[in-house]
């Protein structure tokens, strides 16, 4: 597996209102999470682009809560060439993580689900459902080897 695919990045703008009911973007940030199932507590550091040339620009934001162009999205890619910015504040992020794929998985939680159901329409017996599962996955393991061998 590559390491992007362990490490998604969310990136996300922070925006906030205050006591008028003026909204402004407060900052922007990006998070790299872990794929480690269970709750996690991120702080995430953020910025603001300023533009130190433009007096216009820089009233913008602090009236109208308008922030200046961040970045061109090219490809998928976010290039923020040549621009300066400072810091926001921070954010704090609560992640529940739940991983559902089949590589994270133990081959007999794998058996469950696929047999499950079928003992399920079937009503058997909790005694009776057990050593059909064992069963099953014997021959599992039986043909996953075989296969193994044919393969060598």
């Amino acid at each position: 597996m590559s390491d992007a695919y362990l490490h998604p990045k969310v990136a996300f703008r922070v925006c906030s209102e205050n006591y008028w009911g003026r909204q402004y973007v407060a900052g922007f940030g990006s998070l790299s999470l872990d794929l480690k199932p269970g709750r996690e507590i991120y702080t995430v550091d953020c910025w603001m682009p300023i533009d130190q040339r433009n007096p216009t620009i820089k009233m913008q934001q602090f009236f109208m809560g308008r922030t200046m162009v961040t970045s061109s999205q090219e490809d998928g890619k976010i290039s923020l060439n040549h621009l300066h910015a400072e810091f926001s504040g921070t954010v704090q992020i609560i992640v529940a993580n739940v991983v559902q794929n089949r590589r994270f998985m133990s081959r007999e939680s794998l058996n469950h689900l696929r047999y499950g159901a079928v003992f399920r329409k079937m009503c058997l017996k909790p005694d009776l459902y057990w050593r059909i599962m064992k069963i099953l996955m014997e021959f599992d393991e039986a043909r996953r080897e075989l296969l193994r061998i044919r393969a060598a």
